[in-house]
């Protein structure tokens, strides 16, 4: 796949930190990305309501601060099932009305069985900015990329303070 915007703009990718893959050399034009080049962060994405693309530049000379914001899995919907399911238990165990009890231990039940696979399947988000003054530019990814997030960001300062060399196999990409 051809890097539109080394086309475009005659500028070599250092880097490409994707919300969805992590790390590349290369990037689609469906994900939110950064891109890092030798003098420029670039970031390509989408508006909330996915219909509008926006490409922002920013130098990396002039970026003041890189956050990186780590979202760890609450355990607060494991208390919510466990007393969704208490309290399926006790109106089983106490409504003397057949119909009124199997039904309301059927609803609290399946909601608390609703809630326990929502905590299994969500997967925390992070996010990873770069802030040039007022500016802000920034991807979401999955925690399980905080690793390639790290690299991302390490390559980032080794551009900004004047250090161009990088080990490709550290990476995973093969020598040229």
């Amino acid at each position: 796949m051809e890097n539109k915007l080394d086309l475009y703009n005659g500028m070599d990718v250092e880097l490409v930190f994707s919300g969805q893959i992590g790390l590349s050399d290369n990037y689609s034009d469906e994900t939110e990305i950064l891109i890092l080049t030798h003098n420029n962060l670039i970031s390509k994405g989408f508006d909330s309501d996915k219909d509008t693309e926006h490409i922002s530049f920013v130098k990396i000379a002039v970026i003041d601060l890189v956050r990186l914001s780590v979202t760890a899995k609450s355990r607060k919907p494991l208390i919510r099932v466990a007393l969704l399911l208490l309290g399926s238990w006790a109106a089983f165990a106490t409504v003397s009305l057949a119909g009124v009890s199997i039904l309301l231990t059927s609803v609290l039940l399946v909601w608390g069985i609703f809630n326990l696979a929502s905590f299994l399947l969500e997967e925390p988000k992070s996010n990873l900015s770069f802030i040039a003054g007022d500016m802000e530019i920034s991807v979401q990814f999955r925690n399980k990329l905080i690793g390639e997030a790290h690299v991302f960001m390490d390559r980032f300062f080794e551009l900004r303070d004047g250090k161009n060399d990088i080990d490709n196999s550290l990476l995973g990409f093969p020598h040229n």
